[in-house]
């Protein structure tokens, strides 16, 4: 029986709960395998098949972890999603405000803020 991500992920998110170092050497090691598999640096489209998530969402995320960059080192995968994931309060708060400010005028639109959960959902 083939395992899917999810099932795989859900065998270790115990541990890597207790454990950011833990969590950072994981991502890190995801990054290396993919890649490695796809021979090519991570670009937009190569962390959106990574996350899973829509493509608008994904480019959000990744536009805010690179700083607009075009490709993402393993330090920057590694470190936005830990945050994201284990993060403490206030960066996880942070990041997410970057995320949600779409004119990137420090102020979070309602109507923006509603179209990114409408796609995060699907």
């Amino acid at each position: 029986m083939k395992e899917t991500k999810e099932s795989i992920f859900n065998k270790i998110a115990f541990p890597i709960k207790t454990d950011m170092n833990v969590f950072k050497s994981f991502l890190s090691e995801i990054f290396f395998n993919v890649t490695k598999r796809a021979k090519r640096e991570m670009d937009l489209f190569l962390f959106n098949e990574v996350i899973g998530l829509p493509l608008f969402v994904s480019e959000k995320i990744f536009k805010v972890l690179t700083n607009n960059a075009l490709f993402m080192s393993k330090q920057v995968f590694s470190d936005g999603l830990s945050i994201l994931y284990y993060g403490r309060k206030k960066e996880i708060i942070e990041l997410l405000f970057q995320i949600l400010d779409f004119n990137i005028i420090q102020k979070i639109n309602y109507d923006d803020t509603k179209f990114f959960f409408t796609y995060l959902h699907s």
